[in-house]
């Protein structure tokens, strides 16, 4: 897609990243591969010549189904089991109303010198 892209000329090549597992672990969860792969264009994106931003917006609320649905707690408050500490803040937005927002900031930020 981004050598497409280069070949085509685009103003601006937006990719929606997400973070290397791996890395983020120090090797211990490995083979992530939509992760890490994303990592792996994102960094190759960035090299290009092709006006490259990547935005990665937090985690999709609508991931938190099955074993990632919240479980109320003896006090009342609700926890979700993920490989974080107690004191982590994570972003969860809701993809289908926010993300476009991230996205249109991108578009329109002056940084990114896109015309119009």
């Amino acid at each position: 897609m981004i050598n497409t892209a280069k070949a085509a000329k685009v103003e601006l090549f937006i990719w929606s990243r997400l973070m290397s597992v791996t890395e983020a672990s120090g090797g211990i969860y490995i083979h992530l591969d939509h992760f890490d792969g994303k990592t792996a264009i994102t960094a190759y994106g960035r090299q290009s010549s092709v006006p490259f931003v990547d935005v990665q917006a937090g985690m999709c609320a609508s991931n938190f189904t099955g074993a990632l649905t919240p479980q109320k707690q003896v006090d009342g408050s609700y926890a979700i089991a993920l490989p974080f500490g107690p004191e982590t803040l994570l972003l969860v937005i809701d993809m289908a109303s926010d993300y476009g927002l991230f996205v249109r900031q991108a578009i329109e930020s002056p940084a990114f010198g896109v015309s119009s």
